[in-house]
């Protein structure tokens, strides 16, 4: 995933993304509206995969995340930006 896709995909692109697909804008452990997106921002959030114990690790390196973060109880969500580039595509191809 070339670095200008993952930087082109924003706040809002998130939310639109995580609306279509069912997801609600309560934090599902405090209740409260209070979710921030943090994506597009200039850095990346990424989980790291690293090898286990068993040195059984079907992926190595990073995944590319979008992080909805509670403002009131600090709760988070990750979305992985794959997902949500290939239907930020697929919307503009449409449209």
């Amino acid at each position: 995933m070339a670095y200008e896709k993952i930087s082109s995909v924003t706040p809002q692109d998130v939310k639109a993304f995580l609306l279509e697909r069912g997801a609600t804008e309560e934090c599902r452990c405090c209740g409260r509206h209070a979710l921030k997106i943090m994506a597009g921002d200039g850095a990346t959030p990424s989980l790291v995969f690293v090898p286990n114990e068993g040195g059984m690790n079907p992926d190595s390196g990073t995944l590319p995340v979008a992080v909805v973060v509670c403002q009131n109880c600090g709760t988070l969500r990750m979305h992985a930006l794959g997902a949500i580039i290939d239907w930020k595509r697929a919307t503009d191809s449409q449209g």
